[in-house]
């Protein structure tokens, strides 16, 4: 996901990426695996929600117009892992992805993003 976000972005001219994560919010935000996950791209990563709770960014999303986007089917990844990780390492990350063809995926998320 971060790298077809920094390919849109620097396609857009954007200078940095941001994100509404928060820390803790999932296994996927822990400090570890945030830090892992971002390694794949170059252009700085602002969180400016980070400290939020769950509430909170929920009311930012609807002040912002982007919570109905956020509420619809399909919006969330499905590949959930019975048991996730919350302390990933870099070289697992890598080993799994030289098992797929990551830039057929890019390719193709790219193809249908919609840049708000």
């Amino acid at each position: 996901m971060w790298r077809s976000a920094e390919r849109i972005a620097l396609r857009e001219n954007a200078t940095f990426l941001i994100t509404g994560e928060a820390l803790g919010q999932v296994a996927s935000q822990t400090l570890s695996n945030m830090r892992s996950a971002t390694q794949a791209v170059q252009l700085p990563i602002v969180r400016p929600l980070v400290g939020l709770d769950k509430q909170e960014i929920e009311a930012v999303a609807k002040e912002i117009g982007t919570y109905a986007i956020s509420t619809r089917p399909g919006v969330c990844c499905q590949a959930v892992p019975d048991r996730p990780a919350t302390r990933s390492r870099l070289v697992s990350i890598l080993e799994e992805e030289s098992r797929v063809d990551t830039e057929a995926i890019l390719e193709d998320c790219i193809r249908r993003a919609i840049v708000m």
